[in-house]
């Protein structure tokens, strides 16, 4: 029959005692990551966490995880491993893809699109549905967070800070944020204002060639702080900068919805607003600016 689990492990683990550096592709599949079923966990499957755990302890070298998953998971094991290299579900491409980011041909440049918590009692819808009076009924789903969802309330609210925030994501350097200046274009009254149009600078300030992904968070007067927009560099040489631009609506300044009226309804003139453009939600007070709006 085919080989146990242990003996596998173990033959993993010998294979990292021999060499120089390893690399570890661990995951889930389609069948457990659905739309339509909830996760009883943020665990890997089978024995993943251990085989990377004895793997770790067993190697010499380097030990470079290549994470295949389509969700958050928990990763007991991150402080023991060099690097996690995130490859979401990539397609039949995905190998090539990955090759040439692990060899330095290419400089890893995702981002992340959900919040990583530690562990599943810290996600916060989690933590909100714990805070209900009584709990949810078999087949309720309630949205207990309201519109705190996700990295909206990360943090704040009794939400213990995540592992990885919101929009995160590493590449071969680092970049700076300056100079954001933010220009109202068209008034509070005007036909489809307001509307503000801001600029930053993204300068690659390491030593490899690598893209940067600016995030535009608005903090308005109604409703949380809000991710409002992202522009994404070209590939920037160490030393070189770019200008980018964000165009800011009635929606992204803080329009909201009249339930009574059953309308939107425009920021009003003398409203404020706080911009922030940063590499992730927890990052994105790198640069800021603040406006009144007329």
């Amino acid at each position: 029959g085919p080989p146990s689990d242990e003996a596998l492990i173990a033959a993993a683990e010998a294979a990292a005692r021999a060499a120089d550096a390893v690399v570890l592709a661990v995951g889930t599949h389609g069948f457990w990551e659905l739309e339509g079923v909830d996760q009883p966990h943020m665990r890997l499957l089978g024995r993943q966490d251990e085989l990377v755990e004895r793997v770790a302890s067993a190697a010499k070298g380097p030990v470079i995880v290549v994470l295949n998953v389509g969700s958050p998971k928990e990763l007991p094991w991150l402080d023991k491993v060099s690097a996690v290299l995130l490859a979401h579900f990539g397609g039949q491409a995905m190998a090539d893809a990955v090759a040439s980011l692990l060899v330095g041909e290419q400089s890893p440049s995702g981002r992340l699109p959900t919040t990583w918590p530690h562990n599943l009692e810290d996600a916060s819808a989690q933590a909100a549905t714990g805070r209900l009076p009584a709990p949810p009924e078999p087949g309720e789903v309630p949205y207990a967070e309201k519109l705190e969802v996700g990295y909206r309330a990360a943090g704040g609210g009794g939400c213990p800070a995540p592992r990885f925030p919101f929009g995160f994501g590493l590449s071969f350097s680092s970049f700076s944020f300056a100079a954001l200046e933010a220009t109202q274009t068209k008034p509070c009254a005007g036909a489809g204002g307001p509307n503000v149009s801001a600029r930053v600078v993204v300068r690659n300030v390491g030593g490899s060639p690598a893209v940067q992904v600016a995030q535009m968070y608005v903090q308005a007067e109604q409703g949380p702080r809000s991710l409002r927009g992202f522009r994404r560099t070209h590939r920037l040489t160490p030393g070189a900068e770019e200008t980018l631009t964000f165009e800011l609506g009635p929606r992204e300044l803080g329009a909201w919805y009249d339930t009574a009226a059953g309308c939107w309804q425009a920021p009003a003139a003398g409203s404020r607003v706080q911009l922030e453009v940063g590499a992730s939600s927890a990052d994105a007070a790198a640069a800021r600016a603040e406006l009144v709006l007329s």
